[in-house]
Parts: structure tokens; sequence; C-alpha cells
């Protein structure tokens, strides 16, 4: 699915146009920007953790754990 894509589709389900689909999509790409550039963590319920991690040497590692349903869509475990 291509970000336009994407769009459409929240567009859809939103009951809204694409360009407000689009506007929100870029409100929580800056939202996990954000989240990250304070160094907290930002849960999304049913999709993930987005969190930064300092290592003993002192470099920083983003990393992403998905939810449960997700890593069983995928047959992450």
């Amino acid at each position: 699915m291509t970000e336009k894509e994407l769009h459409i589709f929240m567009a859809k389900k939103m009951n809204s146009t694409e360009e407000e689909a689009k506007k929100w999509m870029e409100a929580l790409n800056e939202g996990v920007y954000k989240s990250i550039t304070d160094r907290e963590s930002l849960t999304i319920k049913n999709f993930g953790k987005f969190y930064i991690r300092e290592t003993s040497s002192g470099s920083i590692i983003f990393k992403f754990t998905p939810a449960k349903n997700m890593r069983n869509l995928v047959g992450y475990s």
C-alpha cells in the first residue's frame, strides 16, 4: 500500500476527505517524532510501542515493539 492509498483508505474509514486523512497522518508522524526526540515512549493500542534506548556506550537505539495482535498477524514471536 502506498501512502496515497493509505490516505484514501483512511478517508473512507473516517467518512472524510483524502486531504483530511493526510493531515491526520502528518499529525501522527509528528507525534511519533516528538515522542522520540523528547526521549519518551509512545504506545499505540493494538499497533505497538515506539521508544528509544540508550546503550552503556551512550548510543541511542530506536526501537519498535509490535502489539500482540500485530505479532500474531505476521507470525512474529
